[in-house]
């Protein structure tokens, strides 16, 4: 397997550590973190390198492709619309 850069590195073996996904808004914050350090460093990972780095962590296989497929949807919504690495909830006015 590659290595990641230093800090998405990071992030990945936060959400991986606990090495299972339970839905928990923790692992969800931390799964988010990762896809966003991944974006943010450029790192070349694909859908199938995440599935397999979850699988060699103890995910269930299920789990693993899941999270690999949300990886891809959401490096690909940050390629797609940059505007969404800014946007928090205060800065979006309804009008």
């Amino acid at each position: 397997m590659k290595e990641l850069p230093r800090d998405t590195g990071y992030y990945f073996e936060q959400f991986a550590c606990v090495g299972d996904w339970t839905g928990h808004a923790r692992d969800e914050e931390r799964f988010r973190d990762f896809i966003h350090a991944a974006h943010r460093y450029r790192a070349k990972l694909t859908e199938r390198e995440v599935r397999e780095r979850l699988l060699t962590r103890g995910f269930a296989e299920d789990d693993a492709s899941e999270l690999a497929e949300l990886y891809r949807f959401g490096r690909d919504l940050l390629r797609r619309r940059p505007a969404f690495n800014y946007i928090g909830p205060k800065s979006i006015k309804v009008h």
